[in-house]
Order: structure tokens, then sequence, then C-alpha cells
């Protein structure tokens, strides 16, 4: 799935149902790091999966980003799915 936040375009799964994690994958990775962790997790949980800004299929950003830059970022798109 899609979502727009911070004026970019974001790339998402989610997998499951009950009380909701998010899977942050690292440098140069993409959700795809979690696939089997998701599958494992999905029979008790909501799993939340995303590409970060710049990796798998969302949007590189305009500007050069830091760590405060991607923090701000995940805090805005949990903002955006409540």
């Amino acid at each position: 799935m899609k979502i727009i936040v911070d004026d970019l375009a974001t790339n998402y799964e989610v997998q499951g149902k009950g009380p909701t994690i998010l899977l942050l994958h690292g440098w140069q990775q993409d959700l795809g790091t979690f696939d089997q962790l998701g599958e494992l997790l999905e029979n008790k949980f909501s799993v939340l999966r995303l590409d970060m800004p710049g990796f798998g299929d969302s949007e590189i950003p305009k500007t050069t980003w830091g760590v405060s830059d991607y923090a701000q970022f995940v805090r805005n798109f949990c903002d955006k799915l409540n």
C-alpha cells in the first residue's frame, strides 16, 4: 500500500490482527527484511512494515536526511495511520 507522508509516497504493508508492532528496517534495506518475522508475528499482532524514504518502493527525499529527519518521519507516519 502507499500513503503520502511529509510529501513523500511511502510504501508499507500491514498483516495480521491484534496489538500493532512497527518493524523498521536498517540502512540500505526495505520492508522485505521482515517477511519471515512478519509471518511469525501475524497470528498475535498487527504487523506494520514500511520502506523508509529513499529505500524499497518509497520516494527519495528531496534533501539529504539525518537521523532526526527519519525519526520525525516515523512519528508522522504513525500519526497519519493513527
